[in-house]
């Protein structure tokens, strides 16, 4: 599991005791023996048994990126292994998922993102299964029911996710990903200012709660409360803007038209409707014909929200 983790952590973890987690990416890695979809339906669950090392981190993490290969064949030492090669790769804390074999831990820390070619390399070289990524911004859960030779495959995995104060992913959002079946969810951060970011927190927009995402024709949007979805092809422009100070921060509305869900005066877009939707926030059924959003990545969200209405 990669975790991005911007500020450090500290948290009980099983019988290994408390434990802090600098700033850093973490990469855990196992193997799915019950198979690849299951594994990850256990994993993005919110409700459920603290079983393994990673049920307890993962109370506050929130999965963003799959690596995974398949094979007949238990591959998550030999991938700890190869992971420990890397650049800039160190041992994080002691048996951490590794109790039933001799890896120091199956939990290695990187001051910078993890690379993956490298990475895909070294398995190449060492004549291992090839390995698949689902992008870091989307979110991908097909089922794999694979048998070779006539034997049940066994699935390895890396899961990689972000920090954050609680699990993030809602039954009602994880209900709509697991029904994506063989497509791919981009998914795109929205900028939380440091400053408002606890205030926010308040009313449920956390960093994990607080993003935007594009499937095909579809675009959502979740911050904190708020949630709603828009159809691509009823955008009519897309543009970064400048947010007024005097606009504020949070859950915004001119009640003309306007909805503005801002974590942050910076890298704010706005979006034009073609149509007229109905939001509901505080007030039920505001008008929206243009809506603003603070994200990470504006030029990126802006790019593929291009491309989807160019489809």
């Amino acid at each position: 599991m990669m975790i991005a983790l911007e500020v450090g952590l500290r948290l009980r973890i099983g019988r290994l005791g408390i434990h802090s987690l600098p700033p850093g990416y973490y990469v855990y890695v196992g193997s799915a023996l019950g198979g690849l979809s299951s594994r990850l339906r256990r994993h993005l669950r919110s409700e459920k048994r603290l079983h393994w090392h990673i049920d307890y981190l993962l109370q506050q993490a929130a999965v963003s990126q799959i690596w995974y290969a398949l094979g007949p064949d238990r591959l998550e030492c030999k991938w700890n292994a190869i992971l420990r090669n890397l650049p800039g790769a160190t041992a994080s804390i002691p048996k951490f998922g590794a109790s039933d074999c001799r890896c120091s831990s199956h939990l290695t820390r990187f001051r910078t993102i993890p690379p993956f070619d490298l990475f895909e390399q070294s398995l190449r070289q060492s004549k291992l299964p090839q390995v698949h990524r689902v992008n870091e911004l989307s979110f991908c859960c097909e089922p794999q029911t694979v048998r070779i030779n006539g034997r049940p495959s066994l699935s390895t995995i890396m899961l990689s996710a972000s920090i954050a104060p609680e699990w993030i992913w809602e039954k009602r959002w994880q209900a709509e990903s697991m029904e994506m079946r063989g497509t791919c969810v981009q998914r795109f951060s929205m900028q939380l200012s440091p400053f408002w970011a606890p205030l926010l927190a308040l009313f449920g927009a956390r960093p994990s709660r607080s993003f935007a995402d594009i499937d095909g024709n579809t675009l959502r949007v979740k911050f904190g409360f708020f949630y709603h979805t828009f159809p691509c092809d009823d955008v009519e422009s897309a543009e970064e803007r400048n947010w007024p100070l005097l606009f504020g921060i949070g859950w915004r509305t001119n009640l003309t038209g306007l909805i503005g869900l801002i974590g942050s005066y910076k890298n704010v877009v706005e979006i034009r409707f073609r149509t007229t939707h109905r939001v509901n926030m505080l007030i039920p059924h505001l008008r929206c014909d243009r809506l603003a959003i603070s994200l990470k990545e504006p030029k990126h969200f802006l790019a593929h929200l291009d491309n989807c209405r160019k489809v």
